[in-house]
């Protein structure tokens, strides 16, 4: 019964992609073990596109329990890297284009797009934090990391030597690209810390 709902899952996930042309980063997967008590945090971040997700779970090994945490720890980073390459994939695709055309010469290489976002991913999985760990009564621990690329992009547009206009239009894009409504409007440049 499990294996079948898996399927279907898999099956569904991949008519949508067909279906919609791409990956809808505010859907990320949750694994059906992960405890209740986490849904919270993976709902919020299911809100926010900048927001990427790992999970990762390991039994404990020769009973001791360090060895299952550090093996959850290691196997959500894993999971995180992997989820970040697919949003960054997504947003290079996406913003190589609508970055070289600025008007007034200012405009980036899709050479200068790519190295940003492999630095600003950099900049987020080195950030990344595991905010949960659970432990079952089995011994399996299981945890969840959680990286933010928006602030990773924003450290690295900064960093270059762009002009401010040029900065504005690079998360303006990616935010479109993304498809983010976080902080009201999409697109909107409101409130925003620099």
């Amino acid at each position: 019964m499990a294996c079948t709902g898996r399927w279907i899952i898999v099956l569904l996930l991949a008519g949508l992609l067909a279906g919609c042309g791409g990956t809808d980063f505010r859907a990320q997967p949750v694994p059906d073990s992960v405890p209740d008590n986490w849904r919270g945090i993976v709902n919020e971040a299911n809100k926010d596109p900048w927001t990427v997700l790992g999970f990762g779970r390991s039994a404990e090994e020769g009973g001791s329990p360090l060895s299952g945490r550090s093996g959850a720890d290691s196997r959500a980073r894993d999971d995180l890297a992997s989820r970040m390459a697919e949003r960054l994939d997504h947003l290079q695709s996406r913003l190589g284009e609508a970055m070289a055309s600025e008007e007034q010469g200012e405009g980036l290489e899709s050479s200068d797009v790519e190295a940003m976002l492999k630095r600003a991913g950099d900049i987020a999985m080195n950030q990344s934090h595991i905010p949960r760990r659970h432990r079952n009564e089995s011994g399996t621990w299981q945890a969840l990391a959680v990286a933010d690329l928006e602030k990773g992009l924003r450290e690295v547009a900064s960093r270059r030597d762009l002009s401010q206009g040029v900065q504005e239009k690079l998360m303006k894009e990616a935010r479109k690209a993304l498809g983010s409504r976080k902080g009201g409007q999409e697109g909107s440049e409101s409130g925003e810390a620099g």
